[in-house]
């Protein structure tokens, strides 16, 4: 039964490895309802690091992340960069499966064989993630894919454990959100490496905008300066922008 096992799990890495999408859904699968052979794969592929860059994007619901990302992704495409995206989306009280809104959202992204899509149920972990986040983002550098896109469920102030998986955290708001600014000033501020402000064709996203340009000015401790950029998602606005600052930050970290 061991050497099945261990014939099955080395199977499965060497097609996973070669990039088989079929075989990288197959072990995601594995390791997010940790399966029998999870632990196995994870051990077999632990040496097997390709160095994607990993890009968690984080925010209150309704900032309007995913179509953010779905932006994002066309820009990078644009340049032929290989992308992975694992959605963590909000369970279903009933069954504990994702409910799949923010992949509906970047649905014109599947069919394209240099995109991959995954959503995961946060199945009541806190922190914005699912349990086995860190896991399946190793599958994914595995797998050979140029950047591999986080995106949180819709976070609170606390909620920032993407910080501990992402190389780059983009914190995403938007005006019209009550005392979001407010909120921020302790937790995912701390993390931000990028902050936007989409929906910024909104009345007060230029104050929105000023507030958190003012209270990165007023944090001492901060030893780099964090780009603030208003985007209009839906229009594409900003795009470049952003792909610009994660870009210059992932240099940054490349020199460090």
């Amino acid at each position: 039964m061991a050497a099945e096992l261990h014939e099955c799990v080395d199977g499965l890495a060497t097609r996973l490895l070669s990039g088989d999408p079929r075989a990288l859904a197959r072990a995601i699968t594995l390791v997010e309802n940790e399966r029998s052979g999870a632990a196995e794969l994870l051990e077999r592929l632990r040496a097997e690091r390709k160095g994607a860059l990993v890009v968690g994007f984080t925010g209150a619901p309704g900032s309007g992340k995913s179509t953010l990302i779905s932006a994002y992704i066309g820009h990078l495409r644009h340049d032929s960069q290989r992308v992975a995206v694992l959605s963590i989306d909000p369970s279903s009280p009933l069954t504990g499966g994702a409910i799949l809104g923010d992949r509906l959202r970047m649905g014109r992204h599947i069919g394209d064989p240099g995109v991959f899509i995954r959503s995961a149920a946060a199945r009541g972990h806190l922190g914005g993630l699912s349990r086995n986040t860190a896991a399946i983002v190793r599958l994914l550098d595995a797998a050979g894919w140029d950047m591999v896109i986080l995106e949180t469920v819709g976070t609170g102030q606390s909620e920032v454990e993407v910080a501990g998986i992402a190389d780059i955290c983009v914190v995403v708001t938007c005006p019209g959100m009550g005392d979001e600014i407010q909120a921020m000033k302790s937790g995912v501020l701390d993390i931000a490496d990028i902050l936007v402000v989409n929906k910024a064709d909104l009345p007060d996203a230029s104050r929105s905008t000023r507030a958190l340009r003012g209270m990165l000015q007023l944090r001492e401790e901060s030893r780099q300066a964090v780009p603030v950029i208003e985007l209009i998602a839906t229009e594409g606005k900003g795009i470049t922008e952003l792909a610009d600052a994660v870009a210059a930050r992932w240099r940054k970290l490349g020199s460090e």
